[in-house]
């Protein structure tokens, strides 16, 4: 899911992704929200921001190649 574009909340977001509890009323009476939904779109936003699943399989793929390789080069050497 990807938050509603939203120019006040990205703002905020982009110095302090978890707001307190006094910005939140401030923007629910600014934006006519209740907090509750200003509460989840921030949750949405910094989902958003977590790297996916294949980027998470790709950095894996290349630790496990890197430390597979130097231990097949170390043991070639020790023997």
């Amino acid at each position: 899911r990807r938050a509603q574009p939203n120019t006040v909340l990205e703002r905020l977001y982009q110095s302090k992704s978890f707001p307190d509890e006094r910005q939140l009323t401030g923007l629910s009476k600014q934006l006519d929200w209740d907090e509750r939904k200003i509460e989840r779109w921030f949750r949405v936003r910094r989902n958003q921001d977590k790297p996916g699943l294949q980027r998470k399989f790709c950095e894996s793929m290349w630790r496990f190649t890197f430390y597979l390789v130097i231990c097949i080069y170390a043991m070639n050497h020790l023997w």
